[in-house]
């Protein structure tokens, strides 16, 4: 690996619809994919944790 992939966390999301046409929003729990990088005591992470949080409860909200 080169340096700059060492500097990159990777970090997915997913939008689903089931057969009764409601939609699921997800993404990984910070704190499990912090520790994969070696990050899990970074003061970052929670605050991530929640802006995630609060991106799906907007996106998925019922207009």
């Amino acid at each position: 690996m080169n340096t700059r992939e060492h500097d990159t966390v990777k970090l997915r999301g997913s939008a689903r619809q089931d057969r009764a046409g409601s939609t699921w929003l997800g993404f990984p729990r910070m704190e499990r994919l912090a520790a994969d990088y070696g990050l899990q005591d970074h003061p970052v992470i929670p605050k991530l944790q929640r802006l995630l949080e609060e991106l799906v409860r907007r996106a998925g909200g019922v207009y």
